[in-house]
Formats: structure tokens, sequence, C-alpha cells
């Protein structure tokens, strides 16, 4: 179950970011993501997602890009998995099999 409200802070000690489950990046993967964001500042649009427990289970780049340059932060709770690639697909317009 998805919570859809997408929710804002600054307050970034409230998360909780485990870098050994997460995929690794490159530098230039993650630079080329920095300028985007400070280019465009549409991180509204890509929410991170989190656990109740506010642990953020997809996002932990725009996050720690956002935190570096004092960005507010939007978020949306996630309670199973597959509700994140159901979202994804819904926002391009893409048919969900069921």
């Amino acid at each position: 179950m998805v919570d859809s409200k997408i929710f804002k802070t600054q307050d970034y000690e409230q998360f909780v970011v485990y870098e050994e489950f997460h995929r690794p990046t490159t530098d230039k993967q993650l630079d080329k993501l920095e300028r985007k964001i400070l280019r465009e500042n549409k991180l509204q649009d890509w929410p991170i997602w989190i656990t109740e427990k506010m642990e953020i289970v997809d996002g932990r780049h725009r996050f720690s890009i956002a935190k570096k340059h004092n960005l507010v932060i939007y978020y949306i709770f996630q309670y199973e998995s597959k509700d994140y690639h159901s979202w994804i697909l819904k926002k391009f317009g893409m048919v969900i099999d069921k």
C-alpha cells in the first residue's frame, strides 16, 4: 500500500540511509545527477521512497545531493516494493499487467 501524499522537509536527520543496501554508482553518474538536480531541481517530481521507519528505499543519491545543497526533500511512504514499480509505470502512462 502506498500513501500517495508527498511530504517535504529539510530535516535530513530524520531519514535512515543504509549504504550497503544500494547499488553502486560511479562518481561520473553522481556528478551528472547532481548537475541535473541543481539545474532543473525537479525533486518534487521524483520523491524519495521511505518505510514507516524513515528508511530510504529508493532515492539515496537524490537525498544526499539535496542534503549537500540544503534543498527540500520530497518523500513518499512505501509499504510494499510492488507499489513503487506500479507507481513508476503509472507515472509514465504504461500498462500494468495484472
